[in-house]
């Protein structure tokens, strides 16, 4: 055991002293990271200081010259406007001839000095004081006194044909303006009155495309604003019906097909769609009863339920009837025949159901076992 023991503490030993030469090493690394960073940042930010001083040197020339070149412009242009006047001042001086334009190209403009602008200028200005007086140009003066003196080289007609040009042209330009503000376009918005068709048309568009993108609610919806608007509407109140006969809504559906079969006593659809939610219901006698006040619809549809359904509640007169009526539309039928004939057996009516019967085995459309079971009731009502 003493042997462990010593192996045990030379290992500690070890790991302590492992431990001790990496935490003694960690802190000089970090140290010398550290410094390196440092070193690296103060070398950026010194870069940066010395790019900044150098843009803003250029700048500061750059706004330094283009403030040193504008007075110069500015002083030249003043230089040519002055020189302009000048020579007309003397053209006028020498009674040299010159046209309305210039006189009065002359007579608008204005030469305005100040002690703050350019000196050259300023010192023309000094030499020629009879060039303004006050806020009036002198050159106005000479102007007119030139044409008191010599009104030669003006030619007065030119002028007068100038001035009913000018007079002209101003009433052109009035007319232009006028005629464009009376003939300035105009919006008005007005709102049309839609008549009870359109406005029920419209509606109906509506519930067509609700039904289309299977919007179920919005159709209704829109289907009994149109009632209410005009109640004898029948595709309203059909689809509408439908579709509350899809959702259930039995005794809703049949209300409102009572009240269209009201409305329309002749209609064959209100009349059978609504036996048809009376036979769903299991309500027979019901529907029987909603078919049987038209018996004279020549409507296969009407009257094969009609007759199926009579039979059922052992009306069979009124099946016979409805039999009858199907062998007119589709004689070739062997089951309106045969149909026929099991409503008169049933009635006890014998002779008129042993021509059904026999009338039924002649089609092709009946299977052989309705054919045997009619030449069957033949034989036994024939003993």
């Amino acid at each position: 055991m003493s042997v462990i023991n010593q192996m045990l503490k030379d290992l500690d030993d070890r790991q302590s002293d492992l431990q001790h030469s990496q935490s003694a090493q960690i802190p000089q690394k970090k140290q010398r990271t550290s410094w390196k960073l440092i070193t690296f940042f103060v070398i950026i930010v010194i870069v940066l200081n010395i790019a900044g001083v150098f843009i803003w040197q250029l700048y500061s020339e750059n706004q330094s010259l283009k403030s040193a070149y504008e007075p110069l412009n500015a002083n030249k242009q003043r230089d040519i406007e002055y020189k302009k006047s000048q020579t007309l001042t003397n053209r006028l001086e020498q009674k040299t001839p010159i046209s309305k334009s210039e006189i009065s190209t002359v007579k608008k403009e204005e030469i305005v000095l100040s002690d703050l602008e350019n000196t050259s200028l300023s010192k023309n200005v000094e030499s020629h004081p009879e060039v303004t007086v006050g806020n009036e140009p002198l050159i106005n003066q000479k102007i007119d006194a030139a044409i008191e003196k010599d009104p030669q080289p003006i030619n007065q007609k030119a002028i007068q044909t100038t001035n009913n040009n000018n007079v002209l042209v101003n009433k052109v330009a009035e007319d232009a303006v006028n005629d464009k503000a009376t003939s300035k376009p105009t919006l008005s918005i007005s709102r049309k009155q839609l008549t009870p068709v359109e406005l029920t048309q419209q509606k109906i568009d509506q519930a067509e495309q609700a039904l289309a993108e299977n919007k179920l609610s919005r159709a209704e919806q829109l289907f009994e604003d149109v009632i209410l608007m005009i109640p004898e509407h029948k595709i309203a109140r059909k689809k509408l019906a439908a579709l509350w006969f899809g959702r259930q809504a039995y005794q809703s559906a049949i209300n409102l097909l009572s009240q269209g079969i009201q409305l329309y006593p002749e209609d064959r659809e209100f009349r059978l769609m609504k036996a048809r939610i009376y036979f769903n219901q299991g309500q027979t006698t019901a529907g029987v009863n909603t078919l049987k006040a038209l018996p004279k619809v020549e409507n296969v549809e009407y009257q094969a339920l009609l007759a199926s359904h009579a039979q059922q509640i052992s009306q069979f007169d009124i099946a016979a009837r409805a039999y009858q009526l199907l062998t007119t539309l589709e004689p070739n039928a062997g089951r309106w025949w045969l149909g026929l004939a099991v409503a008169h057996d049933s009635n006890s009516e014998f002779e008129q159901a042993t021509r059904a019967y026999q009338q039924a085995t002649t089609k092709n459309d009946l299977s052989e076992n309705a054919k045997q079971f009619a030449r069957q009731r033949v034989q036994e009502l024939g003993e």
